[in-house]
C-alpha cells in the first residue's frame, strides 16, 4: 500500500455496464445494521466518517450483500474500515455497494 490517500478509482463491468469502483476508508460511528434494499436483497449497513482523501469528514453508508453481510456485521464502532465498491451520492449522502473490505489497523 502507499501512503497516498485519495481514493482510488477502477472500473469494473457488471451486467455489460461500466461501473466505477472507489476506494474508502474511515472508522466505523454506528454498528450494523441488517437491512433490505429495495430489490428485497438482505444487506448489512455499516455508517463510516471517512478520514482522508475527496469524501473527507463524509458519513458515508456501506451496503453490503452476501457474502459480505457477515463481514460487516462484526465492525463495532471506533473500528478502522477500508472498502472498495461503487459509491452512489444521493445529494448530500452517500453509499458504497461493498465489493471488498479490509480491516485497517
Amino acid at each position: 500500500m502507499s501512503d497516498n490517500q485519495e481514493p482510488t478509482t477502477t472500473r469494473k463491468k457488471e451486467k455489460g455496464r461500466s461501473v466505477v469502483l472507489t476506494t474508502i476508508s474511515g472508522s466505523v460511528t454506528q454498528p450494523a445494521t441488517s437491512e433490505s434494499t429495495p430489490e428485497g436483497q438482505d444487506a448489512a449497513v455499516l455508517t463510516i466518517l471517512v478520514e482522508s482523501g475527496k469524501y473527507r469528514g463524509s458519513q458515508i453508508k456501506l451496503i453490503g450483500l452476501d457474502p459480505r453481510i457477515q463481514i460487516l456485521m462484526n465492525y463495532s464502532p471506533g473500528q478502522h474500515i477500508a472498502a472498495t465498491g461503487s459509491l452512489d451520492a444521493n445529494g448530500d449522502q452517500y453509499q458504497l455497494t461493498v465489493y471488498s473490505i479490509r480491516l485497517e489497523e
